[in-house]
């Protein structure tokens, strides 16, 4: 690479940075909403450029490319555009530094990064924007509510919460929102409603979710690790690369739970309900299962090395490839409807590994 076109990387960057800074701006105030569109077509000018200065490096020119499908929302294109951006940046920013060539100083913007810096500087105005109205929004919708069956003790159910930095949230009915990317840790959430709300990215970790009902919720990404779970309705909800890792799951009720690439590495799930999960490429290696349902669920390449599953119902399910080194089966019922003895071979059900228990 020489001079000219180090330079003209060098000038890029800034543009770069800026576009970098305002998507994570957007995804961290969720203020996304009508940015997406703006936000990629500013990172395929600059990709496009970039690629264009370094024809030759596959990692640029196809690695960083951006690929949205129309089906995806604000949030994700935002979350693309902000995954991509921040790898560009930091592998320029290391060809430069490899180079030798320094950041600060240079020639001064062309005519086309004049263009760039438009784009970007549109780019912000817009978010500051959404920033402004969603504030609006949120103050006007301040308002005092109180229901006198409340006050007078008549009303049984769980009230309706609007989450705040210091709410008690025990008991909360959080059902339907969009919680996504909010930090959760430590709260005590026991018995607290989140049906169907938006659950993606949020971190839960060293939470209490007992008895809470989180059945239907999207969980993208969510991080619930040494969380107790205990009792909790997770019924249908989409989990996708979620982090359950070190979990107390015991009785919780898990079925038809999209499962896939889950981490439930040491969780607890006695006597919990798994049946027709999705559960491919799911690590429950060390997993506690003594007596857990998982009749019908697809394990399919799933990790239960050292796993207990004595008395687990694992009738009708998908063993395809999944790794069963040194489980311990005693008393769990097979696929077949059998009864797993000593020494059964689980090779006939796709299963993989030492069967010795």
């Amino acid at each position: 690479m020489d001079e000219k076109e180090m330079l003209a990387l060098r000038q890029l960057l800034p543009a770069l940075k800026a576009l970098a800074k305002s998507v994570e701006h957007a995804l961290l105030t969720n203020t996304y909403q009508g940015t997406g569109e703006m936000a990629a077509k500013s990172y395929r000018s600059l990709h496009s450029r970039i690629s264009e200065l370094l024809p030759e490096d596959y990692y640029v020119t196809q690695g960083l490319a951006l690929d949205i499908s129309e089906e995806a929302t604000e949030q994700q294109k935002i979350a693309q555009v902000n995954l991509a951006v921040s790898q560009l940046v930091n592998y320029l920013e290391g060809q430069v530094r490899s180079q030798g060539f320094p950041f600060g100083g240079g020639a001064p913007w062309g005519g086309d990064m004049e263009d760039l810096k438009d784009m970007t500087r549109g780019l912000r105005d817009r978010i500051l924007e959404q920033t402004k109205q969603s504030i609006r929004r949120a103050m006007a919708d301040i308002d005092v509510q109180i229901n006198m069956d409340d006050v007078m003790g008549k009303s049984k159910g769980k009230r309706r919460v609007v989450i705040t930095s210091d709410e008690e949230l025990a008991g909360a009915d959080l059902s339907g929102q969009d919680l996504s990317h909010r930090n959760f840790s430590d709260k005590d959430l026991t018995g607290a409603n989140l049906s169907g709300s938006t659950l993606d990215f949020a971190n839960f970790s060293d939470s209490n979710l007992e008895e809470a009902n989180l059945s239907g919720a999207s969980m993208q990404q969510v991080n619930l690790s040494d969380c107790k779970l205990r009792y909790a309705n997770l019924s249908g909800a989409n989990m996708p690369d979620a982090n359950l890792s070190d979990c107390e799951l015991q009785n919780a009720n898990l079925s038809g739970a999209n499962l896939e690439r889950v981490n439930l590495s040491d969780s607890d799930l006695r006597e919990a309900n798994l049946g027709g999960v999705h559960a491919e490429d799911a690590n429950l290696r060390d997993a506690d299962l003594r007596n857990a349902n998982l009749g019908g669920a697809n394990l399919s390449r799933a990790n239960l090395r050292d796993a207990n599953l004595q008395g687990a119902n694992l009738q009708d399910a998908n063993l395809q490839d999944a790794n069963f080194r040194d489980v311990d089966l005693k008393g769990a019922t097979l696929p077949d409807g059998s009864t797993y003895e000593r020494g059964m071979d689980l090779s006939r059900f796709g299963a993989r590994g030492k069967f010795e228990r």
